[in-house]
């Protein structure tokens, strides 16, 4: 078992955009789906899913363009190193963020919408618009798993860590 979290996680979005496509959002609607304090924002729902134990603030940044195309190889390593640089080039230190998240337009070599490490500080976001995406990739940085049923590794759908949806986490995953 794994150290329990709470309190605040202090997290930088970086966007960033491919040197040959656009990322569509801007870092205040970034900001705002993460670090929101009304609404269905990921800080909302982990707030009210844990009780007020665990919320998320911080800033976004961005988009800087990185020296990768939408459609070259899937490197999401290369591209957190790359988007890391612009953002200290701009002014901004990851290393004091608890947390980081890239948020990028699509690659049309990945396979996912998100991505994170778990438990872990970095996760990858390729559809900057879904709330319920951002949510999902925090709960495996918090350590948290797929929310499955029976026949569907991502079958719950009553919460993010199933169907990556910006709904209140079910007690499951608590």
């Amino acid at each position: 078992a794994g150290a329990v979290v709470q309190g605040d996680q202090k997290t930088l979005s970086i966007l960033f955009n491919f040197n040959d496509k656009a990322i569509a959002c801007t870092a205040a609607d970034v900001a705002n789906r993460v670090f929101g304090t009304s609404g269905a924002t990921v800080n909302t729902l982990y707030q009210d899913s844990s009780r007020g134990l665990v919320g998320f603030s911080g800033t976004a940044v961005g988009p800087y363009t990185i020296s990768y195309t939408s459609t070259g190889s899937c490197d999401f390593n290369a591209w957190a190193t790359a988007a890391e640089a612009a953002a200290r080039a701009a002014g901004v230190d990851p290393a004091q963020y608890a947390r980081v998240n890239y948020v990028s337009p699509a690659n049309s070599t990945c396979g996912w919408s998100g991505l994170a490490a778990m438990p872990g500080r970095q996760s990858w976001i390729q559809a900057c618009g879904n709330t319920g995406v951002y949510a999902h990739e925090r709960g495996h940085n918090l350590a948290l798993h797929h929310a499955a049923t029976p026949s569907a590794e991502y079958g719950d759908a009553s919460e993010p860590m199933g169907a990556a949806k910006a709904v209140g986490h079910n007690g499951a995953n608590r």
